[in-house]
């Protein structure tokens, strides 16, 4: 985990299912990624949460509110 005087930046958990299958219906973040993030239900997120160990949660420490994800994303290249 990492942590900042505003930020707390950590692995997903399952248990952040629906704040990430809300983040991922957010066009802020979707329509700006190379990674597809949109998922269409809580099991969904679940999965993607479970599949995706190399992603972060963002979250605003004042208002407890997740605000991105950070991450790697591999790029296999010709």
């Amino acid at each position: 985990m990492f942590e900042t005087q505003r930020l707390r930046i950590r692995p997903w958990t399952v248990e952040d299912a629906a704040a990430f299958l809300e983040l991922s219906r957010d066009r802020g973040l979707t329509d700006n990624t190379i990674t597809p993030y949109n998922q269409e239900t809580l099991d969904d997120a679940r999965e993607w949460i479970r599949r995706n160990t190399n992603k972060w949660a963002v979250w605003e420490k004042f208002s407890g509110s997740i605000i991105g994800l950070a991450g790697i994303t591999p790029i296999e290249f010709e």
